[in-house]
């Protein structure tokens, strides 16, 4: 009897280090992750800036769509172009991006890169890893990740379920084995208050300028949010300066299940990449 009850508790210390050790792997690869995230966001922002210094691409056409201003001008680019080149659907992926305003019109091509997804009416978190992982790993756009990071022993093939298409394509997986979820932009209620935001300062973070308001159209938002899968959240309006956004990745957690909201409900246990930027964050 001693014997057992102390094997008893020995496998139970020994599955709750291997649970902890499993969200600290999870953990460590969101932060990878999110990193490789950052650096394609700071490239598509750079391109609209190279755009702006030397007038090229669809700069002439954005700077029309804001009315001559060129602060809104790199505020509609560049919600274009994240749209673009960091879908989150494959319909989004395989669909020209088109931002109109009441004074012009900005479009851009789908992206080659995308070409090799599947076709799919359907939606789920999975389907956005799938074009996460072609975004970051494409050398079209810059920002490209190398084996270097690691990350490719965290990708997998996958076949999703019947209930979200049939599909096959490549993504990034937890420690847990389930599919990495990319939201480009999550509005979630914490993010509207320190540490995410100083106190009183609410803003588009697209939009520092705050000259967006004036130009974005109901038509243009509803361009920028057509095909995004409604676990995103995404806002039906145009939230203006009264909700900050950051582009994430979430984990189902232990559970390996998604929520109804990915970031929301009563039992869940989702990780949030954007919640390990903070020191000594954890992502649950």
């Amino acid at each position: 009897s001693l014997i057992g009850t102390l094997a008893a508790l020995s496998v139970g210390a020994f599955m709750r280090v291997r649970a902890g050790q499993t969200k600290v792997a999870s953990e460590t690869t969101l932060q990878k992750l999110n990193t490789a995230l950052d650096n394609r966001w700071k490239v598509i922002l750079e391109s609209v800036k190279e755009d702006h210094k030397k007038n090229q691409g669809q700069w002439p056409n954005a700077l029309i769509a804001a009315n001559g201003n060129p602060d809104a001008a790199e505020s509609l680019l560049l919600y274009a172009k994240a749209k673009n080149e960091l879908p989150m659907t494959f319909a989004e992926a395989k669909a020209a991006t088109t931002v109109t305003t009441a004074y012009g019109m900005i479009s851009l091509p789908p992206k080659a890169v995308f070409n090799t997804l599947p076709t799919s009416t359907a939606t789920s978190p999975e389907e956005s890893g799938a074009c996460f992982y072609l975004a970051v790993l494409s050398n079209a756009g810059g920002g490209a990740m190398l084996d270097s990071d690691g990350l490719q022993q965290q990708s997998t093939d996958y076949s999703a379920p019947a209930a979200v298409g049939g599909w096959n394509a490549r993504l990034f997986k937890d420690a847990w084995g389930t599919p990495i979820a990319f939201v480009r932009m999550a509005y979630t209620p914490e993010l509207n208050a320190p540490p995410y935001i100083k106190a009183g300062q609410l803003r588009d973070p697209n939009d520092p300028a705050g000259k967006l308001p004036a130009i974005m159209s109901a038509l243009a938002w509803g361009q920028l949010t057509a095909n995004t899968p409604p676990f995103a959240g995404i806002p039906g309006t145009y939230p203006a300066a009264t909700q900050n956004f950051v582009p994430t990745l979430v984990s189902a957690g232990p559970n390996k299940l998604w929520e109804p909201s990915i970031f929301a409900g009563s039992n869940n246990d989702n990780l949030l990449s954007y919640r390990l930027r903070r020191e000594g964050g954890k992502g649950d």
